[in-house]
């Protein structure tokens, strides 16, 4: 890419100088369209003191890539499901739960439905190491997992975590 020495527009692919460089733009031919390779792009305009133009107008449009699960839940009762429930859920998901409750309350879960890629082999000490359901009891330290078993969960703390993750290798 040839050095821009004056004004120009320079676009990386991230959040900061660090990202991968998508290009640096000068003079008058817009670029051809820019697509990000993650949720972030650098966007950097640099003047000189010397000739100035009238500038630049760029539209940005956000496209989703992937399902978004993540959701936060304050009713008396409800129902939470995976992306896609009953059908098969997308791969690599990581979707986060929260259901909130008045103080002095207790949340139960009754599992209607249970079926995640089962771990036929896990070595010792481990659990679940591709898809799982993990359920906190308040926010995210007293760690307690849901296995195939359906019976229910109680809460004691007005607050429920639960985190649902799917890797694929």
């Amino acid at each position: 890419m040839p050095s821009v020495l004056y004004d120009y527009v320079e676009v990386r692919d991230g959040v900061d100088e660090n990202g991968q460089l998508v290009g640096k733009y000068c003079g008058k031919i817009a670029p051809s369209p820019v697509v990000s390779s993650g949720n972030q792009l650098y966007i950097k305009f640099v003047s000189d003191y010397e000739t100035h133009g009238a500038g630049f107008s760029i539209r940005y449009e956000v496209f989703k890539t992937g399902p978004e699960c993540s959701r936060n839940f304050t009713s008396n009762s409800g129902v939470i499901r995976s992306p896609g429930f009953p059908e098969k859920y997308p791969n690599n998901l990581d979707c986060t739960f929260m259901i909130f409750s008045p103080k002095m309350s207790e949340i139960t879960l009754e599992f209607e439905s249970f079926e995640l890629e089962p771990d036929t082999t896990p070595p010792t000490g481990v659990f679940c190491r591709y898809d799982r359901l993990e359920i906190w009891d308040g926010f995210p330290g007293d760690l307690r997992r849901a296995n195939t078993d359906l019976t229910p969960n109680f809460t004691h703390t007005p607050t429920l975590h639960l985190t649902f993750n799917i890797l694929v290798i």
